[in-house]
């Protein structure tokens, strides 16, 4: 896979940069692939007649990682969707049981600030529905979870469908039918 790097040519950048290299080598830092003869021109007492000339050249050049950013932005975006839904399964009731099974890496304490954080009420036992509504639900959550998405999407996509049923009670549903 190829590599790919967004070239940033501000000259502030580029001066910054260059400054950065020089203090690293007057600090006799080791710096991959620096020749002797670029350490001896960065040491010169002359330099600063010279460092137009070494910034507006080729020699100074800085680049941005587009393929680490978007790894590093992708991350985020996922930490911040898992933070949006656990809100969500703690504000429509969900078990500690639950959350736990859905977010391993959630603990108790954490699920409990978040409750008082968002006002949200404690979840309170599963309300079993009629054998009809039953059937409806568990019909739904197969034909979502046929689908390739995480288990919390499917759920909060059958709560979307069931809304007047608390998370706690279509997770027990969903596991009842499991067996």
């Amino acid at each position: 896979m190829v590599k790919r790097y967004l070239e940033l040519k501000t000259p502030e950048l580029r001066r910054l940069a260059f400054h950065e290299l020089v203090s690293r080598v007057r600090r006799c830092e080791p710096v991959d692939g620096l020749t002797e003869a670029s350490r001896a021109v960065l040491n010169d007492r002359r330099l600063d007649l010279l460092a137009g000339k070494l910034v507006s050249g080729q020699g100074v050049q800085i680049f941005f990682n587009i393929d680490a950013f978007n790894f590093v932005s992708e991350g985020i975006e996922a930490q911040w969707w898992e933070e949006v839904m656990l809100q969500y399964f703690v504000q429509n009731q969900a078990s500690v049981p639950m959350i736990r099974a859905m977010f391993p890496r959630v603990g108790r304490a954490e699920i409990e600030r978040t409750r008082e954080r968002l006002a949200a009420p404690p979840p309170g036992k599963a309300a079993m529905p009629d054998p009809v509504k039953c059937a409806h639900v568990i019909d739904t959550w197969n034909a979502l979870s046929r689908r390739p998405m995480d288990a919390r999407e499917c759920y909060y996509q059958l709560h979307q469908r069931f809304s007047h049923y608390t998370l706690t009670t279509l997770y027990a549903l969903v596991n009842l039918q499991r067996g």
